[in-house]
């Protein structure tokens, strides 16, 4: 492995954390509509960070008896592309 990529692939694995931390933080406030309303302006940039993200997985992952899987698909992406990511930088 090329060393002078070895920062940049750092920084993708820690982009893709971070993002996964505001996923899982969107589904946690999503779920107390009291906490929403107090957040505000920060929950709005929370929304517009992660709703692209959400939206297509929707239309990937229909609701199944009305329960959302999207934001499932969501984090298991997120998840496989980290360890993707991680096995690039050996």
């Amino acid at each position: 492995m090329n060393t002078e990529a070895k920062p940049l692939i750092d920084l993708a694995g820690i982009l893709i954390y971070l993002y996964l931390v505001l996923v899982i933080a969107r589904l946690l406030i999503d779920r107390a509509p009291g906490l929403r309303m107090a957040l505000g302006k920060e929950y709005f940039y929370l929304y517009r960070g992660t709703e692209p993200v959400l939206d297509r997985a929707r239309r990937a992952f229909p609701p199944l008896s009305g329960v959302d899987l999207s934001p499932l698909g969501v984090l298991l992406g997120l998840l496989i592309l980290k360890e993707l990511v991680t096995l690039l930088r050996w």
